[in-house]
């Protein structure tokens, strides 16, 4: 299978950190992301203007599975998104990458 990817950027202003908990990290729904500045909520919201401004309708899609981690020495956030359909195809998934320094979006889907 020949894996295809397009990517588009979405710049977004960065927005102020989520709420810290008592050691300053971001904390959702009793998950702390060490090291994060923005908040999943924050994350999942500039994905989904992301998606949308690249002309997906998400409500073809599950609901995202949201990651964080240090990708060579940035911080990043990982936005995966896949078709709400029984059969996986080229299109049916992609992914958001947000720098959680300057919460720069970029989709990346599979094809």
């Amino acid at each position: 299978m020949l894996l295809v990817l397009l990517a588009s950027a979405c710049t977004h202003p960065a927005s102020p950190a989520g709420k810290p908990n008592s050691s300053g990290d971001p904390e959702i729904a009793g998950h702390t992301f060490s090291g994060a500045r923005l908040s999943e909520a924050e994350v999942t919201r500039l994905a989904r203007q992301c998606a949308k401004r690249d002309g997906i309708r998400l409500r073809d899609y599950r609901s995202p599975k949201v990651t964080f981690k240090v990708r060579r020495g940035t911080p990043t956030w990982v936005v995966s998104f896949e078709r709400d359909a029984e059969y996986q195809y080229p299109g049916s998934c992609f992914d958001v990458f947000v720098d959680d320094q300057t919460a720069e979006a970029i989709l990346v889907r599979c094809e």
